[in-house]
C-alpha cells in the first residue's frame, strides 16, 4: 500500500504537473491515460492474470476514447518549443507509468482485502 501512495501522489501527479507545464494539461492527460494498458499488462505478465483479446481490445477502446475526449477540446495558446515538449511527452509517459504501477501495488497489497478496508488503510497512509 505505501508503493501505491508513493506511486500515484509522490511521483505520478507530480511528474504529470511537470508535463502538464510542458505540453499543457489536456496532451499530458491524454498520454498518460494510457496507464490502464500498462496494468492490464503487468497483471498478465506478473500476476497470472488472464489477458484475453476481449480484455486487450476494451482496454485499447476505452483509452482510445478517452484521449479522443481529453483532445477534443483542447486549444492552446501555449508556445511549445520542439525540446520542452519532448521532455513534456517523456514526463507524461513517466506518469502513466507510475499510475499504473499504482494500480499493481493495490491488486498486490489489497489482495484479501474489502475495497473499503485497503482503502482505509491506503489513504491513512
Amino acid at each position: 500500500m505505501v508503493v501505491s501512495i508513493i506511486a500515484s501522489y509522490a511521483v505520478g501527479d507530480v511528474l504529470f504537473l511537470y508535463a502538464s507545464r510542458f505540453i499543457g494539461i489536456p496532451a499530458a492527460l491524454a498520454i498518460a491515460s494510457c496507464y490502464p494498458l500498462w496494468s492490464a499488462l503487468s497483471g498478465s505478465f506478473f500476476l497470472d492474470q488472464p489477458l484475453t483479446f476481449s480484455i486487450f481490445l476494451g482496454s485499447f477502446l476505452i483509452v482510445t476514447g478517452t484521449i479522443i475526449v481529453i483532445l477534443s477540446g483542447y486549444q492552446t495558446s501555449i508556445k511549445v518549443v520542439r525540446k520542452s515538449y519532448f521532455i513534456g511527452v517523456v514526463l507524461a509517459f513517466s506518469t502513466s507509468f507510475f499510475w499504473a504501477l499504482n494500480v499493481y501495488a493495490i491488486g498486490r497489497g489489497g489482495s484479501g482485502l474489502s475495497v473499503p478496508a485497503a482503502n482505509i488503510i491506503r489513504m491513512s497512509l
